[in-house]
């Protein structure tokens, strides 16, 4: 994604292996690399491939086959759990 755009990442599912794919993806270019994709923030480019590891690990334990994104804070999703 180029340009940051809230309402198409909002609520989106992200299956296992999308992000096993972008792991591997990922880790396998050099940082200088990772930098001239589009909507990567100089910064980061070190740190992603790591926390997609963390990620699919997670996911694996939990058994979960996909997560869903949120553009929220987490206080968003307490609040909604709460209601009846």
């Amino acid at each position: 994604m180029a340009t940051y755009d809230r309402d198409s990442l909002h609520h989106r599912r992200i299956s296992l292996a999308t992000v096993c794919e972008w792991r591997d993806r990922l880790a396998s270019e050099p940082p200088e690399a990772r930098l001239t994709r589009p909507g990567m923030v100089r910064g980061r480019e070190d740190v992603l491939a790591a926390g997609l590891y963390v990620l699919a690990a997670v996911m694996e334990r939990l058994g979960a086959d996909e997560l869903l994104s949120s553009e929220s804070d987490i206080l968003d999703g307490i609040t909604s759990s709460l209601l009846p």
